[in-house]
């Protein structure tokens, strides 16, 4: 059996798409996939859409798949290599390789378009592995999904040389490994920490997500009323009806209020970084014990300035249920009481924008709108924090970014994993800034060739909205490389989409979201791909005082 069959063949068995860009070396393992029934191959028109458009559907499914071909094309996927690895998604990444023979022993370079894939993908991935000998591809390929899988999850890598994708093998089956992790739940100190408590706080992570205990996660605070918040990877797992909302640097002033007010934090599955924490750590709810339930041991050792009195490594799940299991909770209805009226006093008001749309107002607007089961991608920068304050998915919906790597151009690649994810069966939101869409904008082609339903709101700022918020903070307002001002060119986006056939509107004042002209369901209710630019002031800003669900004043 020709070595390139074998790998569709298995590839078939863990995905159902792969998605590519194509080159040279490469040519074997993308004619034996694209020669099958049962695999899609999506052609991106970067590399580094289609690594991205594989972590987002493998955050749906559980494994993704992307393929390019050696040098440069490896070189494209790093970045959403990266977004896989920080954001802890399982996604098996193969590039071709130049002929065993061309690889160079002593010099920096033999073989054509040869690199050291290896070492530059080490860091960034929890394996990365070459195969040699075409007899061990099948072993190679169970310990990698074994190793994507298991523990922390992540990405891994294989390199396939383009004569050992030519190479005709026999292959004996062999099983997946399993792994079985060492846990140390500490059940006893975690209960005697938790009963002498008079004002506990649960942070739900995104680890919560990744485990799939958000079921046991939801009886666990049902059964303790433990009050929570959560960090943005959560927002779509948390009834936004219970959760006091999310924490961090952009989150909303309560929660933040309300976990330094604290006296135990019970972190699950939450890094605790800077961004939830802020840039002191040593500040971040200094009168509170502190408990960390992650699988990393690397994160319970980290030494980030935040002193964590007791280190539980455990799968977030198994610790759930066997605290489900316990029946001994604290009453802390006077604490309740205490966070009734911190929520009550961290309200935020606003004016509505007569000449420009305001970004709070749009988002409230869009959740009305969209479908119950709606899948919604943000974009990094003003674009993610406007999201991540104003869009709260109800149970059903699903809200993510690459959250930890936060890369412009991101989602418009991302809502094409999560449409062959799905099947097309659920509506996919791409929500992206004018600056982001400039760095993926030649994916339309692949949306408009495909006539995939992808609905896409720019938020035009005029430019990199939140780098001009920090120049205005550290610089005393010199803008530099930010906007046509400061020498950076702004993308033509109706004339872009015009360009690629595909319907665009846009919404220039808050006006044009009442219920009797509203333009979001202009672009969300046609059956194609649609684009709608918001027309957002150059001096919006983010406002982390936000409470959601508490705007005031109404939309002109």
């Amino acid at each position: 059996m020709k070595l390139s069959d074998y790998v569709a063949e298995y590839l078939a068995k863990h995905v159902d798409t792969v998605f590519c860009g194509n080159g040279g070396v490469v040519v074997h393992l993308l004619d034996s996939i694209g020669k099958r029934d049962d695999i899609n191959l999506v052609p991106c028109q970067h590399e580094q859409s289609a690594a991205i458009a594989a972590e987002a559907y493998a955050r749906i499914r559980g494994m993704g798949c992307a393929i390019a071909t050696s040098g440069p094309g490896f070189v494209n996927m790093i970045q959403g290599i990266a977004c896989a690895y920080y954001d802890s998604i399982p996604v098996l990444y193969i590039v071709g390789g130049c002929p065993t023979s061309h690889r160079a022993s002593d010099a920096r370079q033999q073989g054509f378009q040869e690199m050291d894939v290896l070492a530059m993908a080490a860091p960034i991935t929890k394996q990365a592995m070459t195969v040699l000998n075409g007899q061990y591809v099948e072993e190679i390929l169970n310990d990698l999904i074994g190793i994507a899988k298991n523990g922390r999850p992540g990405p891994v890598l294989l390199e396939i040389p383009d004569d050992v994708q030519r190479q005709e093998v026999e292959i004996a089956t062999r099983k997946i490994r399993k792994y079985f992790p060492l846990y140390n739940f500490h059940l006893k100190e975690f209960m005697e920490m938790v009963k002498a408590s008079k004002r506990p706080v649960a942070i739900i992570g995104g680890g919560v997500k990744i485990a799939r205990a958000w079921l046991e996660m939801q009886k666990f605070l049902e059964m303790t009323d433990i009050p929570f918040v959560c960090s943005w990877a959560a927002v779509d797992i948390i009834d936004w009806g219970r959760s006091e909302g999310s924490i961090g640097i952009c989150g909303e002033a309560s929660a933040n209020k309300i976990v330094q007010a604290a006296d135990l934090i019970i972190s699950f599955g939450c890094k605790l970084d800077t961004h939830q924490t802020g840039g002191d750590p040593s500040t971040f709810a200094p009168c509170a014990k502190k408990i960390m339930i992650d699988i990393d041991p690397a994160e319970l050792e980290k030494q980030n300035g935040v002193v964590v009195d007791l280190k539980i490594c455990a799968d977030v799940k198994s610790m759930l249920v066997l605290l489900l299991k316990e029946h001994e909770w604290s009453d802390i209805t006077m604490w309740q009481k205490e966070i009734d009226e911190i929520v009550d006093s961290s309200l935020y008001e606003f004016k509505s924008n007569k000449h420009f749309v305001d970004p709070y107002v749009f988002m409230a607007e869009l959740q009305r709108a969209v479908d119950k089961n709606a899948v919604i991608i943000s974009d990094t920068g003003n674009t993610l924090a406007w999201t991540m304050q104003g869009f709260h998915p109800t149970n059903g919906q699903m809200l993510f970014s690459d959250f930890n790597h936060s890369t412009m151009g991101y989602s418009i690649p991302a809502a094409i994993g999560v449409f062959y994810a799905t099947r097309g069966e659920r509506q996919i939101i791409a929500i992206i800034g004018d600056g982001g869409f400039a760095m993926c904008s030649h994916e339309l082609a692949t949306i408009e060739l495909k006539q995939l339903p992808i609905k896409i709101f720019v938020m035009d700022n005029k430019g990199y909205g939140m780098v001009r918020q920090t120049q205005d903070t550290w610089l005393g307002g010199r803008h530099t490389a930010i906007d046509t001002f400061s020498s950076l060119a702004a993308p033509r986006i109706e004339q872009i989409a015009h360009a690629y056939k595909i319907r665009s509107e846009r919404i220039s004042h808050n006006g044009q979201l009442d219920k009797f002209n509203n333009s979001i369901l202009k672009v969300l209710y046609v059956d194609a791909p649609a684009i709608c630019v918001v027309e957002i002031a150059s001096y919006e800003t983010v406002r982390p005082k936000l409470k959601y669900g508490k705007h005031i004043g109404e939309i002109e």
